[in-house]
C-alpha cells in the first residue's frame, strides 16, 4: 500500500513537471520562432498561418523570388565578388547594377550597395563606382548611408584606388559636397528627417577620417563645419569631427572643441600660434557624476 502510493506521487510529481517543462520549451520555441526573418514551412490553412514561421504556400510562385529569397541571392553575390577575378567582378556587377535599378524595395536596393561594396573593395570597376554615386543621393536613408560607407571602403582599402589620388581627391570632395547639401534650417517638430540628416552626417564625418588633409582643402572646411557649425543636442556630431580630426592631423587635442577649433584656425593663417598638445590623461573623458556630499 505504501509502495502504491509512492508511485502515485512520483506519476503526480512527474505529470506536473512535465507540463511545466513543455510550457518553457513552447515559450523558447515561440520566441525563436518570432525572431526568424525566413519562413519554416508553407501551408494555406488560415489557423496555422497565425504561428510564427508560416507563409501562404499560395505566395511561392515557380520561378518568381521571394524579398528574402533576392536579399540571399544578392549577398551571396557580393561574398562569391570579393574572391572572384575581374571578369566575374565585372559580370557580377552588372547584375547588381539591373538588381538596384529595377526594384522598388529599399532592402533591396541597400543589399545591392553593400554587395557592390564587398565587389569593389580590391578592384576598380567603373559601372560600380557609378552606381554607388547614384546611390548616395536614394531617398532611402539606410541605402545613403551604405554607399557613403561603400565609397569610404572603395578610396581606401580598394587596389584601383589605394594609389589613384584623383579617385580618393574626386570622392572626398564629393563626401564634402554631399555634407554641404544638407540643410540646417528644417523645421524642428520634424523629428524624423532631423535624426536622418544627423546620421548621414555622422556617415559622412565618419568616412572622411579615411583621407588625408592634403587630398582635399574640403576636407578641414568640412570638419571645422562639423566641429562649430549645427549644434545637435547630444554632440554627436562634434565629436565624430573631433575624432576624425585626430585620425587625419595627428594631432592631440582629444575631445576639447576649443584646441580643435584654434587647431583649425592656425591651419588657415588665422592664427600665428600652433595651441599645445594635450596629455593623455586629460583627453581620457571624464564622466559627469554628482557632487558626492
Amino acid at each position: 500500500m505504501f509502495g502504491r502510493n509512492k508511485q502515485q506521487k512520483n506519476a503526480a510529481f512527474l505529470n506536473e513537471y512535465r507540463g511545466i517543462a513543455f510550457l518553457w520549451l513552447s515559450c523558447c520555441l515561440f520566441v525563436f520562432l518570432s525572431g526568424c526573418g525566413t519562413a519554416l514551412f508553407s501551408t494555406d490553412n488560415r489557423f496555422l498561418l497565425c504561428l510564427p514561421g508560416a507563409e501562404r504556400r499560395s505566395d511561392s510562385i515557380e520561378g518568381i523570388l521571394r524579398p528574402w529569397e533576392r536579399k540571399t541571392l544578392i549577398e551571396e553575390k557580393g561574398t562569391r565578388g570579393y574572391r572572384a577575378n575581374l571578369e566575374e567582378k565585372v559580370i557580377l556587377t552588372e547584375h547588381l547594377v539591373q538588381e538596384f535599378k529595377k526594384t522598388s524595395d529599399p532592402n533591396i536596393r541597400q543589399s545591392c550597395v553593400e554587395a557592390l561594396g564587398k565587389i569593389a573593395t580590391n578592384a576598380h570597376i567603373e559601372p560600380c563606382l557609378l552606381l554607388l554615386n547614384e546611390a548616395f543621393y536614394d531617398e532611402s536613408l539606410n541605402v545613403r548611408i551604405s554607399a557613403c560607407d561603400a565609397l569610404g571602403v572603395y578610396c581606401t582599402e580598394g587596389k584601383g584606388s589605394q594609389n589613384n589620388q584623383k579617385i580618393r581627391q574626386s570622392i572626398a570632395e564629393k563626401l564634402c559636397l554631399r555634407y554641404g547639401e544638407l540643410p540646417y534650417s528644417i523645421n524642428p517638430g520634424e523629428k524624423k528627417e532631423n535624426d536622418e540628416r544627423k546620421d548621414l552626417r555622422l556617415a559622412i564625418i565618419r568616412n572622411l577620417s579615411k583621407f588625408k588633409v592634403e587630398e582635399s582643402s574640403e576636407i578641414l572646411t568640412t570638419l571645422n563645419e562639423a566641429l562649430n557649425g549645427e549644434k545637435l543636442d547630444d554632440g554627436a556630431l562634434q565629436i565624430a569631427a573631433m575624432i576624425s580630426l585626430e585620425s587625419i592631423t595627428n594631432q592631440k587635442y582629444g575631445l576639447n572643441s576649443e584646441k580643435w577649433t584654434e587647431y583649425l584656425a592656425f591651419t588657415r593663417g588665422e592664427s600665428s600660434q600652433k595651441p599645445e598638445e594635450i596629455s593623455f590623461f586629460e583627453r581620457i573623458p571624464k564622466p559627469d557624476l554628482p557632487m558626492l556630499k
